[in-house]
C-alpha cells in the first residue's frame, strides 16, 4: 500500500513541478527593468507577452529552478531579484502546482515504510545497499566536503563583493546577483 501511494504521489509531484516550470513566468511592464538584457532576448520575451495577450509587457519564462540565464545580463538588481524569486518559489504559489503538501505526505509515507521495515528512518533503509550504506557515513562525507566547498564559495563571494565595492555600486552581494 505504501509503495503504491508513494509512486502515485511521486508521479503527481513530478507533474506539478513540470507544470510549475511550464507556467512559471515573470511579467515586466517597464522596459527600464530589462536593462542589460540582449536585444534579441528582449524581442523574444516581448513576443512571449504578445502571444499571451499581454501588450506593452515582456514575459520571461522560467528556465529551471534558480539558474536563469537572464541573471547573467540583467543589470537591474530588482529585476534579478524578482526573476530569482519567481523561479525559486515556482512550486509554492498556493495553486494546483504547489508541491509543499505532497512533499510532506511523501516524507511521511517514507518514514512509515522505513519503520515497517525495521529501519530508524528512510535514509537508513535507502542507503543500506548503496556505497555509503548508512546515514552516518553520508554525514561524515558531507562534514569533510562542506568546509572546502563553502570556503571556496566564501572566497568567490568576497571577490565579487570587492568588485561591487570597487565600482561603488553600493549594494551587498545577494544570490540573484551572483551570476551577474
Amino acid at each position: 500500500r505504501h509503495d503504491a501511494e508513494e509512486a502515485t504521489r511521486s508521479a503527481k509531484f513530478l507533474n506539478q513541478l513540470l507544470n510549475a516550470e511550464k507556467t512559471g513566468k515573470l511579467i515586466i511592464t517597464d522596459s527600464l527593468m530589462l536593462a542589460g538584457l540582449p536585444h534579441a532576448d528582449k524581442n523574444e520575451i516581448a513576443q512571449n507577452a504578445k502571444e499571451k495577450n499581454a501588450e506593452n509587457s515582456w514575459l520571461m519564462p522560467l528556465q529551471n529552478t534558480k539558474q536563469q540565464p537572464a541573471l547573467q545580463s540583467l543589470s537591474n538588481r530588482d529585476t534579478r531579484e524578482k526573476l530569482f524569486d519567481a523561479s525559486w518559489t515556482r512550486a509554492e504559489k498556493n495553486d494546483s502546482n504547489d508541491t509543499r503538501a505532497i512533499i510532506i505526505r511523501i516524507a511521511a509515507i517514507r518514514a512509515q515504510k522505513a519503520k515497517l521495515l525495521g529501519f530508524a528512518n528512510y535514509a537508513a533503509w535507502k542507503l543500506q545497499d548503496q556505497m555509503a550504506q548508512t546515514p552516518q557515513a553520508v554525514d561524515n562525507f558531507l562534514n569533510q566536503l562542506v568546509p572546502a566547498v563553502t570556503g571556496k564559495a566564501k572566497e568567490e563571494a568576497a571577490d565579487i563583493q570587492a568588485l561591487i565595492d570597487k565600482q561603488n555600486s553600493g549594494f551587498t552581494l545577494q544570490t540573484w546577483s551572483w551570476d551577474f
